[in-house]
């Protein structure tokens, strides 16, 4: 069930909600949580750090270095982006700084000084609340108090509104003026399900647009280079294809040999060849192969 209320209105109530700790953002790349932590802490003029959770201090004195810095400087929220990616090392660092020493995850290097932390991940909260491997159980709890989830552009009612957003984002500094909703707003909406990068590709959309503009073009003329260029290489990532993974059989009680999955394999590459590269004959020279050899794998 998608919130009634949208990521950026239930951030901005987190952090007016002085009980709240610890925020969680999932959702997939390009949603739109950097944007959205970025846009409400601007607004709200609060002074922020970000690291990478890769990069995370692995013992309990490196996070004690980091709060330091953090007070000398008066940072009031620090964001760990993807908190999936930190070492087992550093999340016991994090938990034993904040837990033990100082009682909670905010008050550090002392009870006067408070901080909020937002985390991020691309990992879905069934990921993480059940996955030992990513967060440790204990962590887990301690970063999710409270819990916002970003969705892909697919799922969103409002996407035109989202594309206002983006745009004003961008802070264009001439002819800043938002393109006229008509057609722009159609095309963006029938073309929606294709929009694999998410927020990226909004950004895409509204650099390309006022680089035009900057050139002097009508709005329908970049309507139709924008049409014309997305047709041609898109925007954003293109979606894993599953006809070109293959996949090891699965026992089901029975043995699997080598023969067997060879077999298999050879068949699934023919298969693919001849549809990547139009028929048997160019499948075979690319491949390396015979005609004849290749006929043999079906």
């Amino acid at each position: 069930m998608i919130d009634e209320k949208s990521p950026k209105e239930l951030l901005i109530g987190a952090l007016e909600n002085n009980n709240t700790v610890s925020i969680l953002l999932t959702g997939p790349s390009g949603s739109g949580k950097t944007h959205t932590i970025e846009a409400v802490l601007e607004a709200k003029h609060i002074k922020r750090q970000y690291i990478a959770a890769i990069f995370a201090p692995v013992t309990v004195e490196g996070w004690q270095s980091l709060m330091g810095e953090l007070l000398r400087d008066q940072i009031r929220v620090l964001v760990i982006d993807h908190i999936e990616d930190m070492p087992m090392l550093a999340q016991s660092a994090m938990f034993h700084t904040f837990s033990n020493t100082y009682g909670d995850l905010s008050s550090f290097p002392d009870s006067s000084y408070r901080v909020r932390a937002i985390f991020t991940s691309v990992k879905t909260v069934a990921e993480l609340r059940s996955n030992a491997d990513i967060i440790m159980p204990h962590v887990y709890d301690r970063i999710s108090q409270l819990i916002i989830r970003f969705y892909p552009l697919t799922s969103v009612e409002n996407v035109w509104g989202r594309f206002k957003e983006v745009w004003s984002a961008m802070k264009f500094s001439d002819n800043n003026s938002l393109p006229k909703e008509g057609s722009l707003r159609t095309w963006i909406s029938s073309n929606i399900d294709k929009m694999n990068g998410n927020y990226r590709d909004l950004e895409k959309l509204a650099i390309r647009w006022h680089n035009r503009r900057l050139l002097g073009f009508d709005e329908d003329r970049i309507l139709a280079h924008i049409n014309r260029e997305y047709q041609e290489i898109g925007f954003g990532a293109e979606p894993e294809q599953d006809g070109a993974i293959f996949h090891i059989p699965q026992p089901n009680g029975t043995t699997v040999n080598w023969t067997t999955i060879e077999a298999d394999f050879r068949r699934y590459l023919r298969e693919w060849a001849v549809k990547e590269f139009g028929s048997s004959a160019e499948a075979a020279g690319r491949l390396g192969v015979s005609n004849r050899t290749l006929d043999r794998w079906k």
